[in-house]
C-alpha cells in the first residue's frame, strides 16, 4: 500500500494546485472587471476616510462594523493607494488571495493535508470571491477566523507553547473586530475546545482557550454605545423572516451558481456527522485513536453550534438575510468538515475525495465565470451618460434611495439631482436620515414638485435607477411610521415613494424615453441602475391643459 499512498498524496497535491490555480485565475479576472465600486464598497471608503478619527468612531453606527477592516482601508488611503477604483481592488484582490493562503495554512497545520473541499466548496464559491475581495470587512475577517480555528485547534491537540497562546489571542481579538458575526463562529470554536479539553481533563488548555476568548468578547465592550445607536434606526431593516427562511438563504448562499456545490456540502455534513458519533462507538469493526475521536467531536460540535448560533442571531435581530451573510459560518463549517474527513486515514477515500473536488471545480466553471466577470454596478456608466445628456434646466431623480450613494461619487454634471427621498447626505449610507424621512408627513412633496415645474417648463426629468410603472390612479402617500399599513418597513415607503413619481411623470410627460445602456459582461443585480428621460409638455400645452 505504500506505492498508492505516495500517489494518494501526489494526486492530493496535485487536485488541490488546480484548485490554487484555477482560484488566482479567478481573483485576477475579479480585479480587471469588477470595475466601479458599488454602494457597500462606496460606504465603507467614505466612512473609514472621514476626516478626523473621532468623526471616523461617530460614524460606525451608520455601518455597524468593528474598526478594524475600515482602519485598513484608512492606512491604504494614506498610503495614498486609494487614488482609483482599479488601485481600491487591489486591495480587495490581496485580501482574497490571503483567505486561499490562510485556508493552505490552516489545513495543513491541522492534518498536514491540502484543502481540497476548503478550496472547491468555499473559495470557489462566487460569495466568497465577490464579497471577500470587496472594499467590505468580509475578506479580512475569513482570513482571521481561518487563523482562529487553527490556532485553537493546535491548542486543543498540539503541544501549548507561549507564541501559540500570543498568537491565538491575536487572532481571536482580531476574529470579532473585524466583523459581528466573526463572534459566533469564535464561541462555537471556543466551545468544541472546552469540551475536548473538558473531556481530557486539560484544565491548563481548559483556562487558556476560555481566557482568549474572554479577551476577544471583552474588546467588543467599546462598541456598546455604537450598538446601542445603531438600534435606534435599525428597526426600519426588521423584515419577516423565520428560522426557515434564514435556512433557504443559507442554502442558497451555499448553491450560488450551481446547485451541485449544495448537495457536496449537504453530503459533507453529513458523512461528518455520521462519523463523530460512529467514532465514540467502541466496535470491534472500527477502532479510532483517542486523537480521532476528539477531532471528529471538535468539528461536530463547532459545526453544530455555529450553525445554531448564526441562525438563533438572525432570527433575534429580524434582518433581511443576504447570502454573504453567512461567509464567516461557511468558513468554519468547511474547516470542521476537512477535520473530520481528513482524519480517515484510507488511502483509497482521501483519492476518491481528490478526484471529486477537481470534478466538483469543472462543474462550477460556467457559474464560476459568469460571477467572476461581473462587474459590480453600472453606476458609473449611468452617470456618465446623464452627465452628458442632462442640462442645467433639467432634473434628475433618484430611485431607490440607496442607489443615490453610488450615483454621488459617479455623478459630475451640471444638471441638478435629488433621491427619493432627499437627505443632507449622501457619502454613505444614512438610515437614521430615512427613517427619519418616513416620520416626516409628505416627505417627498418638494421633490414631486420640482419633478412637475421641470415638465411643465418643457425640460427633461431623468428617472435613474428603478422605478415601478406609472399607476392609473394617484397612489394614496402613505402615512408617517410607524402606521398600521407599513409599519416601520423602509422597503413599503421606497415603493411608495416610487409610485407617486412614476404617476406624477405620467401625468405631465410628452413622452419618455429609455435608454439601454451598452453590457458588455453581467451587472450586479444588486446595483444595475436604468434610465428613463421623460420629456416635459411645452409651457404653452402645460397652460392650456
Amino acid at each position: 500500500m505504500n506505492w498508492l499512498r505516495d500517489r494518494a498524496r501526489i494526486i492530493e497535491l496535485a487536485a488541490a494546485g488546480w484548485l490554487t490555480l484555477m482560484l488566482a485565475a479567478v481573483h485576477f479576472i475579479v480585479l480587471t472587471k469588477a470595475g466601479a465600486l458599488w454602494r457597500d464598497e462606496i460606504s465603507s471608503l467614505h466612512l473609514a476616510n472621514m476626516p478626523t478619527l473621532r468623526g471616523f468612531w461617530s460614524s460606525l453606527v451608520y455601518d455597524p462594523c468593528p474598526a478594524f477592516y475600515f482602519l485598513l482601508l484608512r492606512g491604504w488611503s494614506a498610503l495614498g493607494l486609494a487614488g482609483s477604483d482599479f488601485n481600491l481592488r487591489i486591495l480587495g484582490v490581496v485580501i482574497g488571495l490571503g483567505v486561499i493562503a490562510a485556508l493552505w495554512w490552516s489545513c495543513w497545520r491541522i492534518n498536514r493535508a491540502a484543502p481540497l473541499w476548503p478550496l472547491a466548496l468555499f473559495a470557489l464559491n462566487p460569495i466568497t470571491f465577490q464579497f471577500g475581495d470587496s472594499l467590505r470587512a468580509y475578506g479580512v475577517a475569513l482570513i482571521w477566523i481561518i487563523l482562529c480555528f487553527t490556532a485553537i485547534w493546535e491548542m486543543t491537540f498540539r503541544a501549548v507553547r507561549l507564541r501559540t497562546i500570543l498568537f491565538a489571542i491575536v487572532a481571536a481579538v482580531l476574529t470579532v473586530q473585524s466583523l459581528i458575526t466573526s463572534s459566533l463562529v469564535l464561541f462555537a470554536i471556543c466551545a468544541a475546545s472546552l469540551a475536548i479539553s473538558a473531556r481530557r481533563r486539560r484544565w491548563e488548555r481548559f483556562a487558556v482557550v476560555l481566557g482568549a476568548g474572554a479577551i476577544a468578547a471583552a474588546s467588543l465592550l467599546v462598541y456598546l454605545p455604537t450598538f446601542r445607536r445603531t438600534h435606534e434606526w435599525s428597526l426600519i431593516c426588521v423584515d419577516t423572516t423565520n428560522y426557515l427562511t434564514i435556512l433557504l438563504s443559507y442554502a442558497n448562499a451555499l448553491a450560488i451558481g450551481n446547485n451541485a456545490a449544495l448537495y457536496f456540502w449537504a453530503g459533507l455534513i453529513a458523512i461528518g456527522l455520521v462519523l463523530a458519533i460512529v467514532a465514540q462507538i467502541p466496535a470491534r469493526h472500527w477502532r479510532f485513536a483517542q486523537d480521532r475521536q476528539d477531532e471528529f467531536l471538535f468539528g461536530a460540535i463547532a459545526l453544530i453550534i455555529a450553525t445554531a448560533a448564526m441562525l438563533a442571531f438572525f432570527r433575534n435581530v429580524g434582518w433581511f438575510t443576504s447570502p454573504w451573510y453567512f461567509l464567516p459560518l461557511m468558513a468554519v463549517s468547511i474547516l470542521c468538515l476537512h477535520a473530520i474527513t481528513t482524519a480517515i486515514v484510507k488511502i483509497e477515500w482521501r483519492v476518491l475525495a481528490a478526484i471529486a473536488a477537481a470534478g466538483l471545480s469543472l462543474l462550477l466553471v460556467p457559474a464560476t465565470t459568469h460571477y467572476a466577470v461581473m462587474s459590480r454596478t453600472n453606476a458609473d456608466v449611468v452617470a456618465a451618460t446623464v452627465a452628458q445628456r442632462a442640462t442645467k434646466d433639467d432634473l434628475i431623480v433618484v430611485s431607490p434611495y440607496f442607489y443615490a450613494v453610488s450615483f454621488h461619487r459617479y455623478y459630475n454634471g451640471v444638471a441638478p439631482w435629488t433621491a427619493l427621498p432627499a437627505v443632507d447626505d449622501y457619502s454613505l449610507h444614512r438610515w437614521d436620515l430615512l427613517k427619519r424621512a418616513m416620520q416626516t408627513p409628505d416627505a417627498i412633496n418638494q421633490t414631486l414638485d420640482r419633478v412637475r415645474a421641470t415638465l411643465d417648463s418643457g425640460h427633461i426629468v431623468f428617472l435613474v435607477g428603478a422605478f415601478p410603472p406609472g399607476a392609473s390612479a394617484k397612489p394614496a402617500a402613505l402615512p408617517p411610521a410607524p402606521n398600521a399599513i407599513a409599519g416601520w418597513s423602509f422597503q413599503a415607503y421606497v415603493r411608495n415613494w416610487g409610485q407617486q413619481t412614476s404617476y406624477l411623470v405620467h401625468q405631465h410627460a410628452s413622452r419618455a424615453t429609455f435608454y439601454l445602456m451598452k453590457e458588455n459582461a453581467p451587472i450586479n443585480p444588486l446595483e444595475h441602475l436604468g434610465i428613463i428621460a421623460v420629456h416635459g409638455r411645452a409651457p404653452a400645452i402645460a397652460a392650456a391643459n
